[in-house]
């Protein structure tokens, strides 16, 4: 299909018809064509400043006890 395009990381896309891949949400991330967000695992987070297609990980003298977290 030429005219369709895949989504970016950070986004995703699980329904046909689709104008756009939204977002994923504070705490997930996605890789490029992906259908579905992933929850961050405990000790990474994803937010606006992290990279769309992976968690970092937590910086000294932080941590993420649980999954899916922001900062």
């Amino acid at each position: 299909v030429q005219d369709c395009f895949v989504c970016a990381a950070g986004t995703a896309n699980n329904e046909t018809g689709q104008a756009t891949c939204p977002d994923c949400r504070t705490g997930y991330y996605s890789s490029v064509g992906a259908l579905r967000c992933t929850e961050c695992p405990a000790g990474r987070f994803a937010n606006a400043t992290a990279t769309p297609d992976t968690c970092a990980e937590c910086p000294v003298g932080r941590y993420a006890a649980r999954s899916a977290t922001a900062e």
